[in-house]
């Protein structure tokens, strides 16, 4: 009996350790997320990583997007994903046009509108987005910063705006799919299957 009660705590053991294993993956994800947008933010080199890929392999820009629905609807997700999806597609074309085959820009402008509402008159430009906090272990404890602020400053929320404002909900007839995502080695692939439409939650009247 002891024997078997202490077989069922070690079961008890290793299912806290798979939650605790899920919930690292996930604070690596969104840590992943926030460097990524700190990455491309600015520069169109960095971005244009976001659409290549090798052999049949799905993009990084694909993956954004695949994500499961609850980044699209819970605000703590949203703010997560979004800034990091218009750092890679502000001021370029070909990713935003790559993105809207997915997702309709009018949700990046909403987010923003959103946000710059939330922010009001709090001061402009960046805000960190790891600082790090004293620990009586004397072990370095980063706090992670996930506001949109913390990958694309205040003063090119007005600009972003307006660029996500101009672009179409889908690709232009002239290119009836999306544009061939760049190979690891340089050369052109074929489009990626277009991903079916995704529809975030409309914020409440």
């Amino acid at each position: 009996g002891g024997g078997s009660g202490g077989g069922g705590g070690g079961g008890g053991g290793m299912g806290e350790e798979r939650v605790g294993s899920a919930e690292e993956v996930g604070s690596l994800l969104h840590e992943l997320l926030l460097v990524l947008g700190i990455f491309v933010h600015g520069s169109r080199a960095n971005a244009e990583l976001l659409r290549w890929r090798c052999g049949e392999r799905p993009t990084m820009l694909q993956r954004l997007v695949s994500l499961p629905f609850r980044y699209w609807c819970v605000p703590a997700l949203r703010r997560v994903l979004l800034p990091t999806l218009l750092c890679g597609c502000l001021h370029d074309p070909t990713n935003t046009q790559i993105l809207s085959a997915s997702l309709h820009p009018a949700h990046l402008v909403r987010f923003l509108q959103e946000e710059t509402e939330s922010a009001g008159d709090s001061p402009s430009g960046a805000t960190p987005a790891a600082v790090l906090l004293p620990d009586p272990s004397e072990l370095p404890i980063v706090n992670m910063d996930y506001a949109l602020s913390a990958r694309l400053p205040r003063e090119e929320w007005a600009g972003a705006i307006a660029f996500f404002s101009r672009q179409p909900a889908s690709p232009s007839s002239t290119a009836s799919s999306p544009p061939a995502a760049r190979s690891v080695d340089g050369e052109d692939c074929p489009p990626a299957p277009q991903l079916p439409p995704l529809c975030l939650a409309q914020r409440a009247a």
